[in-house]
Parts: C-alpha cells; sequence; structure tokens
C-alpha cells in the first residue's frame, strides 16, 4: 500500500473520529409545570416561583452589564463573603441607560413563563417570595471571573429537591444559552453559578407586631429578645436594616445584626469570672457565694466541617450555620425545665471554618440538540486544608444555681433551619420526654453535654467529636 493511501485513509479515520467527537450531546428540557407537577398545590407555587426566577435572571445574564452589577453589588465591602441581594430591596436598582434590576427579568419572559403568570409575574414574587435573593456561593470569592468570558449557571434553591435519579435527589439549574442542569443534593458543584433562594441572612420583621412575614413571633425567631430587650435595641437594629418598600411596618434585619448587638448588651453587664485556681474545695462551686455566679457559655467551636456532615455537600445551596442552644435543669424524675434558650444566628461557613480551596476555572464549549454551541462555566475545586474558628458567645444561661446540688444541667444544640415554610416540632433531652414547642423547617439534633454542680470552668467541654464549648462562672 503506498504512503499516498494510507495517508489518505488516516485522514479519512481521523475525520470521522473528529465527526463523532463534535457530534450534539442530546439535550431535552424540562418545562416548569412538568418538573413541578408532583408537589402539593397549596404549594406548589412556591417551587414555580423559584424556577421561574432562577430562568428569565439566567437568560438576563447573557449581558455584561448585568453580570458586572451582580459582582459587584455581591462584593461590596466584604473580604472573604458575598452579599445576599435581596431581591425586593435591589429591584429598582438602576444598572445601565436608566434599565434597573427589574427590567432585565421582565424583558426576558417567555411564553412558558407568561402562561404561568398572565403578566404579574413581578407582582406574584414579591407577595408570595419577599425573602427571594440573588447569592454568588462565597466558595467562589476568589475565582476571577471575567464577565466577558461566560455566564454562570443559576441553580434554583426550592423549598425541597425537584427530583431523584441514580445520582441521588436533585434541584434544576439554568443557563442564558437555554441548557438546563441537575444539581445533585449529594455530590459537590462542578459549575460556577448564581443561586436564587430563601434568605439566610436576613428576617422580615413587622416592627410593630413583631412578627415576621409568616406570622412568627420575634421570641420564637430569637429567644434571647424579650420585649425589653427589643425596646432596648431596636433603634441600633432599626439604623442598620431595611423598610420593606411593600409595607412601611415590615424590615429586613440581618439576623447577625441581632445576634451581635444583643451578645454586646450581655457584655456590658458581666461580672468577672471566677479563679477557681485559688480553690481548694473538691466542688469548686462551694468556694464562691453560688447566687454570684454567672453560668456562661463564653464559645463555641467545631471539630468537623458540618456541611459535609449534615448538609449538601454542594457548598453553596445552603452556607449559614443557624443554631438552637437549650440550657435544662433536670428537676428529677422525666421532670426537665427549659432554663434558656438561645438563638445563634447570622454565621456563615467561613465563620465556623477557614477553608483554602484550590479552584480551577475551566469553561468549556460544548453543543447541544436544539440549543446549539454552549460555553460550560466548569469548575474544579478541592479543599486543601481547614481550620477551625472559635466562636464567641459570651451568653450567660443562669445566674448562679437554682436547685438542689444534685440536680443535674444540660446544654443541647441543634443545627436549625427556617424558610419558606414552618413547622411544629416537640424537641426534648435525649431519652426523657420532649420539653420544647420549637418552629422550624427542619433540624439536625447535634447531641447534649451533662454539666453538673460540682463541673469546673472548662475551656473545651466536648460535644462527642463534633464540636465543643467553653463553660466559665
Amino acid at each position: 500500500m503506498s504512503k499516498k493511501i494510507k495517508l489518505l485513509i488516516f485522514i479519512f479515520s481521523l475525520s470521522l473520529f473528529s465527526c463523532k467527537y463534535y457530534d450534539p450531546k442530546p439535550f431535552v428540557y424540562e418545562d416548569i409545570l412538568s418538573l413541578t407537577s408532583g408537589f402539593n398545590k397549596d404549594n406548589k407555587y412556591l417551587f414555580t416561583n423559584r424556577l421561574a426566577f432562577a430562568k428569565l435572571l439566567a437568560k438576563a445574564l447573557e449581558g455584561a452589564e448585568l453580570k458586572d452589577y451582580i459582582k459587584r453589588i455581591s462584593k461590596d465591602k466584604t473580604t472573604n463573603t458575598f452579599n445576599e441581594i435581596v431581591f425586593a430591596l435591589h429591584k429598582d436598582d438602576i444598572i445601565e441607560d436608566g434599565k434597573i434590576l427589574q427590567d432585565y427579568i421582565v424583558d426576558e419572559m417567555d411564553n412558558e413563563v407568561k402562561s404561568l403568570y398572565k403578566g404579574d409575574f413581578i407582582t406574584k414574587i414579591l407577595e408570595q417570595d419577599p425573602m427571594l435573593v440573588i447569592k454568588l456561593p462565597d466558595i467562589f470569592y476568589d475565582v476571577d471571573w471575567d464577565v466577558s468570558d461566560f455566564s454562570p449557571m443559576v441553580y434554583a434553591k426550592t423549598i425541597d429537591q425537584i427530583g431523584e435519579d441514580k445520582l441521588g435527589p436533585y434541584y434544576i439549574g439554568y443557563h442564558c444559552s437555554g441548557y438546563q442542569d441537575k444539581l445533585h443534593k449529594v455530590r459537590k458543584v462542578n459549575k460556577f453559578s448564581l443561586i436564587v433562594k430563601y434568605s439566610e441572612d436576613y428576617i422580615l420583621l413587622d416592627v410593630d407586631k413583631l412578627v415576621n412575614y409568616q406570622g412568627l413571633p420575634l421570641s420564637v425567631i430569637f429567644p434571647q429578645y424579650s420585649l425589653s430587650v427589643w425596646q432596648k435595641l431596636k433603634g441600633k437594629i432599626l439604623a442598620q436594616s431595611y423598610k420593606s418598600p411593600n409595607d412601611n411596618n415590615m424590615y429586613y434585619i440581618k439576623k447577625r445584626v441581632m445576634f451581635d448587638l444583643y451578645k454586646e448588651l450581655e457584655e456590658t453587664e458581666y461580672r468577672n469570672y471566677f479563679d477557681p485556681s485559688v480553690c481548694n474545695e473538691k466542688c469548686v462551686r462551694d468556694c464562691f457565694h453560688v447566687d454570684s455566679t454567672y453560668n456562661t457559655v463564653v464559645s463555641l467551636t467545631e471539630s468537623i466541617d458540618l456541611t459535609n456532615t449534615f448538609w449538601e455537600s454542594t457548598y453553596v445551596l445552603k452556607e449559614n450555620e443557624d443554631m438552637l442552644m437549650l440550657y435544662n435543669a433536670f428537676l428529677g424524675g422525666v421532670n426537665v425545665e427549659v432554663v434558656d434558650k438561645y438563638f445563634i444566628a447570622g454565621f456563615r461557613r467561613a465563620d465556623f471554618i477557614k477553608r483554602t480551596f484550590k479552584l480551577d476555572l475551566r469553561p468549556k464549549k460544548e453543543e447541544y440538540d436544539e440549543i446549539g454551541k454552549v460555553v460550560i462555566p466548569y469548575i474544579y475545586f478541592e479543599m486543601e486544608d481547614e481550620e477551625f474558628n472559635e466562636i464567641q458567645l459570651n451568653h450567660i444561661v443562669e445566674k448562679g444555681w437554682n436547685s438542689p446540688k444534685n440536680r443535674d444541667r444540660d446544654v443541647e444544640f441543634y443545627t436549625i433551619f427556617r424558610e419558606d415554610l414552618i413547622f411544629k416540632y416537640r424537641i426534648g433531652v435525649g431519652k426523657f420526654e420532649d420539653i420544647s414547642d420549637e418552629y422550624f423547617t427542619d433540624y439536625v439534633d447535634l447531641g447534649n453535654e451533662y454539666i453538673t454542680y460540682c463541673t469546673p470552668p472548662l475551656d473545651r467541654l466536648p460535644f462527642g467529636s463534633i464540636y465543643a464549648i467553653s463553660y466559665k462562672f
């Protein structure tokens, strides 16, 4: 066989391979009605709203000016995390040539969304989804994102996963090209993305009635906020909050602001901790006048990354860690009294754990049936290092020891979730009877630890291998 024929055969084989390699991938778009058909009709709108908004936002991100706005406002005055963009508060932001954020969304209304909303999409979003936010995930903070290079995916964090396949439960994401993606709950995200979700940073509160927009009392949301505490701190809180454009009495208040202001209030009333080294008694409390002691949970430190243990391993759908602490007194038998409830809120994962990521952004051109060529913003990352931070609480759980010495105390922690729908749970202490009505979307019991009258002050009281507290008096 001549060299010329061999060369022709090689070129022909290469061309066959090349054609096969560049054959468009199969693509089937799943419409919103189909995706939400199996959900309770009373709650279906909560899924529909989030999917429709994510789709329209994704389409609007084809233009560089909107991407630049989101990148800029997300990073404004921050150091290691991105701001949430509350749509209700930012919908009238002017982005370019007098065009506001809301306009970008409305301009992308297609037949599918129009048929669902009959022209009142924005009205429905503001009424039914007032806590909707646009969020750049914190793990992308150091990614060098040139807005002219590609458009991000937009994933919709719905109140529950949309479906489940062989890779597990999943949520739905959209791209400006029309490409649609599944974000699996138990797999790491592999595409640069924005998230449309229920706010993790804010509560929406009627500051006269002291209930949130769902009718949940402030005393349930933040149990440390009695009426007298609220009245003391109201002015400072509202000075750092945002009035709702839809209701004069409703304010978007950052949970972290409420946490920090209460913490400052407690610290102004502090007594000095006792020095246990000067005590020669076997039971340290016997060295001090018991009624003058302030039992204090000083700090909280994690020992493992709870994101991987209890939450989605995507790192993007859930970025805050809110916790409820119960401090209980055992009164004998199965009788337990809740002495103190405390809400630890407004902390991001970056506050609990300093993580060093290796991130590699690799946009890739792909071709699909129906929608043609698409630039998919693939991103690859792995955690190289982690360091756990001590979260300062300085919270007084009890003054003195208001029961006989042989009655133990119990500290219990729950990771809690509050989103679109709230349910009533009866939670308690281990095998003892349930003791407290709480209102969450969901929760995870992280465990409990006993403290006796004679437990000395400890810098590290471990709760298994999950976390530890510092306890002093």
